[in-house]
């Protein structure tokens, strides 16, 4: 495993301080949990760094997501700097425990980190990201923007990246894509979408017919005790509340989820919402698929045939997902996903305060999607 070594956090303390014109202890005190009167500064930033166009109410948003000073709302803390009254800086952490081999983890996914245009030479933004790591046994980041990758590649130890997966069920944007928008066009796109549909409607020769696929409105403990564990996998805990919380109380995005059953047990779910694309072609956005057991290979084959059959009723373009589990790609791909680079989306990297932790989490086998990621689909 290849570590990384970060500058020490005592000496990126005194550099950042020493270019924000403030003393080490200043630095530290000014870095704290937000509260809810921070949220119009919190809310300018964002808007000031990605704009007035985001289809979602963001004071909404982040009173859903963070705990604001609440202690019956958000997923996490989000960690604020302000310099004279002026929000300078923030960071987003949410709470997370793993297990591997009997032992618990407590740890933050980082997120949402910003840095005002005016200071980001400052390097707060890697004493920000430090800061986080000296509060939890481990600090996980998904994901990453084209200005943060270089940072996270820097601070972080890589695990193996996520790769998008596309499954198509309208290739007309493909062809066009790549053929052009000629009239000449129509002829492949109609016998590719023919083809297309054939393919499909042979998928339910493949499925397991003992496996039943319904609806979850809402999950309880039947969901959650169900799920086994591989003794060299890490897994995330993750409550029935805290599913329920995530996928159906989330105010930009409302989630579907069917379970897979098997003589009435749990083997898994998948939820996904439809989307829009910038071009207003309908889509379908899985967050996030998990099946467990003996069966999980036809619970996730059932899974998958099950919403592509709902997008393709609702005129989706093509469903997508992001995958971090080699050992899974066979059963996707027989569903008819494709493979595609994900850039610095599929970044995942991790940090631990103790090398030991770092040695088991960061060589165990993670199975990330993207219900631990905050896009939504975005």
């Amino acid at each position: 495993m290849t570590t990384t070594t970060p500058p020490a956090f005592a000496q990126t303390t005194r550099l950042v301080a020493r270019s924000l014109g403030l003393t080490p202890a200043a630095l530290l005190e000014s870095l704290r949990p937000a509260r809810l009167a921070d949220l119009p500064h919190i809310v300018e930033l964002r808007r000031r760094h990605y704009g007035d166009k985001r289809p979602w109410d963001d004071t909404e948003y982040l009173q859903w997501r963070y705990k604001l000073g609440c202690i019956d709302s958000g997923m996490g803390e989000l960690w604020v700097f302000f310099k004279d009254a002026e929000l300078l800086g923030m960071v987003g952490a949410e709470d997370m425990v793993c297990r591997i081999g009997g032992q618990r983890y407590a740890g933050t996914r980082s997120m949402d980190i910003l840095v005002d245009a005016g200071v980001r030479e400052s390097g707060l933004g890697i004493w920000m990201n430090q800061a986080m790591f000296e509060k939890s046994d481990f600090t996980l980041a998904v994901g990453a923007g084209s200005e943060s990758a270089g940072m996270l590649r820097r601070l972080f130890h890589a695990l193996p990246p996520r790769m998008r997966g596309i499954s198509y069920i309208d290739g007309s944007d493909l062809l066009h894509r790549r053929l052009g928008n000629n009239a000449l066009v129509a002829v492949p796109i109609t016998l590719g979408n023919a083809a297309l549909r054939m393919w499909r409607a042979t998928q339910s020769l493949q499925l397991a017919r003992d496996i039943k696929i319904r609806a979850i409105e809402e999950f309880d403990a039947t969901h959650i005790a169900s799920a086994p564990e591989d003794a060299d996998a890490v897994h995330i805990e993750r409550s029935a509340a805290y599913m329920n919380y995530r996928l159906f109380q989330n105010p930009r995005a409302r989630y579907e989820v069917a379970g897979a059953y098997l003589a009435g047990n749990y083997l898994g779910h998948i939820a996904w919402r439809i989307a829009k694309n910038s071009d207003e072609h309908a889509w379908c956005y899985v967050i996030d698929v998990q099946t467990f057991g003996s069966r999980r290979d036809d619970a996730l084959f059932a899974l998958l045939v099950h919403v592509e059959k709902l997008a393709a009723a609702a005129g989706c373009m093509y469903t997508s997902l992001a995958l971090q589990s080699r050992s899974d790609w066979p059963v996707f791909k027989r569903a008819g996903f494709v493979a595609r680079d994900f850039g610095t989306g599929g970044l995942i990297a991790l940090q631990c305060r103790d090398p030991a932790t770092l040695e088991v989490l960061g060589t165990a086998r993670w199975s990330i999607t993207d219900l631990s990621e905050d896009n939504d689909g975005y």
